[in-house]
């Protein structure tokens, strides 16, 4: 055995080297346990090996490095319908065998045969697995993680990130109905987004979304659909025409929009006739959307166009914090845009709270300001 400082570990003489759940070395101190094993192999050369086993973990650290390397290798195997990964690098005497979830996993989580495919030992029983992922206050992501074997963004994600993927429709909203539109805005290096939700033909909601960018990354990332041209995004000459082009089609109840950078914007729409609703992310009402659309995403039958893969990448790219007042949201990663999301919990907030047939402008004043800036 090794101290876990593993400034301590150098000068052994191994034979084996062997590391459990290696997803947890993250600190100098702890990679450097493992690195003080593996480069001492060749003392026994030819004798000398190292072993891991590990479940999935967060993003970052020793293991998240090494499976980000392999996975990329071009001697991978993938079998099993994705569900196995397998390097066998003869030239640098690596192998590793990596059961779990597909990346770009869609179906059901609680399949019987997903939940064996994840875990192939006889012993273990998926039906019993399926009933504690079911379990009141079970948290999906650590279920996904250690009964998966999936890699999961951050501890703390909140809930509606892992659900969504799986509320996928290939209906739409229908021509005429009324819609509920979200819009959440930025300049340069976000997005602007609208996102909007209305009744689909069987009378159930439907999301769906339109995300504005200067950035040609996140149009080639899958994260935004429209690439503006130079170096600041003109909310006037594109997303304003866009909104007015969706009130042609449907019924625009409400546009509940963030003013900071969409004042002027929603003035415009406002002079067409447009129901506009102010929502201050320092006010209540903006954690209260949040939450709102959680439970929506869990219970209330909410479900997105299959088409957007930008809007569910916005919604995996949250990070939720929980606290005593509810939910709040902010990005997993800085470069990572969700504004889609943030938008599609206003659009949800509009759904729920106002008239189907309001007409005229409307400046709602929320100065209730109990949350920090950064909320949503």
């Amino acid at each position: 055995m090794l101290s876990s400082d593993g400034r301590l570990g150098q000068g052994v003489i191994p034979t084996r080297g062997m590391s459990d759940e290696g997803w947890l070395l993250r600190t100098d101190r702890e990679r450097e346990t493992v690195n003080a094993l593996r480069q001492a192999l060749h003392k026994r050369d030819g004798e000398a090996d190292f072993f891991a086993m590990s479940t999935a973990g967060w993003p970052g650290g020793w293991l998240w490095e090494m499976y980000e390397e392999a996975i990329k290798h071009p001697s991978l195997e993938v079998m099993n319908g994705g569900f196995l990964r397998v390097l066998r690098d003869r030239e640098t005497g690596f192998l590793m065998h990596w059961y779990g979830l597909p990346d770009d996993f869609d179906g059901s989580i609680d399949d019987p045969k997903v939940v064996r495919a994840c875990n192939p030992a006889p012993w273990v029983n998926p039906r019993t697995l399926i009933r504690q992922l079911h379990q009141p206050g079970q948290d999906e992501l650590d279920w996904l993680r250690l009964n998966a074997n999936a890699w999961t963004k951050v501890r703390g994600a909140w809930p509606a990130a892992t659900r969504f993927r799986h509320l996928a429709t290939s209906l739409r909203v229908s021509d005429g109905a009324a819609i509920w539109i979200g819009m959440d805005g930025a300049q340069t290096y976000d997005t602007t987004a609208v996102t909007w939700v209305g009744r689909g033909p069987d009378g159930a909601p439907v999301m769906q979304s339109r995300v504005f960018t200067v950035r040609p990354e996140l149009v080639a990332q899958g994260l935004a659909h429209v690439l503006c041209p130079g170096d600041q995004i003109d909310n006037e000459r594109f997303v304003e025409p866009f909104v007015l082009e969706l009130a042609r089609s449907h019924n625009i109840a409400a546009v509940v929009y963030d003013p900071r950078y969409l004042s002027s914007e929603a003035k415009h729409l406002a002079d067409h006739g447009l129901t506009m609703v102010e929502m201050n992310v320092s006010a209540a009402p903006a954690r209260d959307a949040v939450s709102e659309f959680i439970k929506a995403v869990g219970v209330d039958g909410l479900r997105w166009a299959d088409t957007d893969r930008v809007l569910r990448g916005h919604v995996e790219g949250v990070q939720g914090i929980r606290d005593e007042r509810g939910w709040r949201i902010s990005k997993l990663h800085a470069a990572s845009p969700i504004d889609a999301a943030v938008a599609g919990c206003y659009a949800w907030w509009g759904f729920l709270n106002l008239p189907e047939l309001a007409v005229g402008f409307e400046w709602l004043d929320f100065d209730e300001l109990d949350i920090d800036e950064e909320d949503a």
